[in-house]
């Protein structure tokens, strides 16, 4: 059941992203391109409707085209990628893609939808740049095989000159009457000779494109994983690095060769300097903000739920590992989400983070991240985690105090101190609502325009 079900949800997302490739598709090329394909933005499309009121048998002819038509799509788009992809590096294959992942309890799918693909999608916009490809490549094309008019939509309208006009409208003998019918054929079949020259080409640099998706980002995040020393089992995690770092590169070059071509190579050094420094400043914001305060988020939190329950008292509790710091940076982030849509919860908090997810990695403000967000979230866990520690086997040893209950006062110290300040908060909180209700209460008995009346 559990692999009927892999196979299903494959199935779904490889038709999504041909949805998605013909969508784009569709804002590229000229309306009548794809004239045989049902536009599910079109306004007088009722797909829903169209499902009751349509007869079943034209339901099922639907359903059967569709079934054939996927079947050289898969062809094409599946296994041929990842055949071009083993003749290009056989060492690469096969792909690690376990469910049990010996490298950490974090399972790769969680991993990867909320770290590794909310990164990605924010600064390499693959739907933009895969337009922006697209839109290139077609004129290119276009233009080499002379199909560009037919393919792209023309900006500007060419006017026929009222002579040639006139002399379209003149009547043909019948000779050049034979002519221009045999030359319109032969124009037909050139037109249908150099179309199906532009759907191969097409579907050849889409495959090639396909198998370069699957060897580069995979090379190059085991690449850097190996370089750092870490053995990673899962290829989704390698993955994940490689396209965020290719795609980096590309945006890169793509400025620097902007940047060489209008301004020259001295601009040039200069913009080089200027993008290592804001590089620099990235990676120092990134180990503060996206390793070391999730990381020890993580470790906290961790401390004051599962460890006084799943260690024993004689056994030493594991910190540090990846499950952390994927814990921390759940926590974080529904935390940021909780903050920004509750106007009415900590505002000072979240004009803050309104203002630190407006920067990007170009413009990035490093002393005013780190002054204002960074090394507080950083100190304050960081004097959570230190202050039981050295209290529990720092200064109970000195009162003579045994090793075995100043391993338990340092367990429980972080339970203990986070129903305490639970507790606060509940006052603090109860406290609030019953001064409103009082306020709102002598308001409503004694207030009459703008006087207080009868309060003793």
């Amino acid at each position: 059941l559990a692999s009927h079900f892999l196979h299903w949800l494959v199935g779904v997302v490889f038709m999504l992203h041909i949805s998605v490739f013909v969508a784009v598709l569709r804002e590229v090329v000229r309306p009548e391109i794809l004239w045989f394909l049902r536009n599910p933005a079109d306004a007088e499309e009722h797909p829903l409707r169209d499902l009751i009121d349509e007869p079943l048998s034209r339901h099922a002819r639907r359903i059967i085209l569709s079934s054939l038509l996927y079947i050289p799509l898969t062809f094409g788009f599946v296994y041929v990628p990842i055949s071009i992809a083993k003749l290009l590096w056989p060492a690469l294959f096969p792909l690690s893609g376990a469910w049990h992942d010996p490298f950490s309890e974090v399972p790769a799918p969680l991993l990867l939808l909320q770290v590794s693909l909310p990164l990605v999608m924010e600064h390499f916009r693959p739907r933009d740049s895969f337009k922006t490809l697209l839109h290139w490549w077609l004129d290119g094309v276009g233009q080499y095989v002379g199909l560009r008019h037919r393919i792209l939509p023309s900006p500007v309208t060419q006017l026929v000159p009222s002579h040639q006009a006139e002399d379209a409208n003149e009547p043909a003998s019948e000779s050049e009457g034979a002519g221009a019918e045999c030359k319109e054929q032969e124009e037909r079949l050139s037109l249908w000779l150099r179309a199906t020259l532009v759907i191969a080409l097409g579907w050849a640099t889409l495959a090639f494109l396909g198998a370069v998706c699957i060897v580069l980002p995979v090379g190059a995040g085991r690449g850097v994983l190996a370089m750092a020393g870490a053995h990673v089992p899962h290829d989704v995690y390698a993955f994940s690095l490689g396209f965020f770092l290719v795609g980096v590169g590309v945006e890169c070059l793509g400025k620097l060769a902007g940047i060489l071509q209008s301004q020259g190579a001295a601009s040039l050094m200069s913009a080089v300097l200027d993008f290592s420094t804001q590089i620099g400043k990235c990676l120092v914001a990134g180990a503060v903000l996206l390793v070391l305060v999730p990381a020890t988020t993580g470790v906290l939190l961790d401390l004051v739920l599962a460890v006084p329950l799943r260690v024993g008292l004689y056994q030493t509790p594991v910190l540090g590992t990846l499950w952390h710091w994927v814990l921390g940076v759940l926590v974080l982030k529904l935390s940021y989400r909780a903050i920004l849509h509750s106007p009415g919860w900590a505002p000072a908090h979240r004009q803050l983070l309104l203002q630190a997810a407006q920067q990007r990695w170009r413009s990035i403000r490093l002393r005013w991240l780190m002054v204002e967000l960074g090394l507080p979230l950083l100190a304050t866990n960081t004097l959570l985690l230190s202050l039981p520690y050295s209290f529990a086997f720092g200064v109970l040893p000195l009162l003579g105090v045994p090793p075995v209950v100043c391993s338990v006062v340092w367990r429980w110290a972080f339970p203990a101190g986070a129903g305490a300040a639970a507790l606060w908060m509940l006052w603090l909180g109860l406290g609030q609502v019953f001064k409103q209700l009082h306020d709102s209460l002598r308001d409503s008995l004694y207030l009459v325009g703008r006087r207080l009346h009868n309060l003793s």
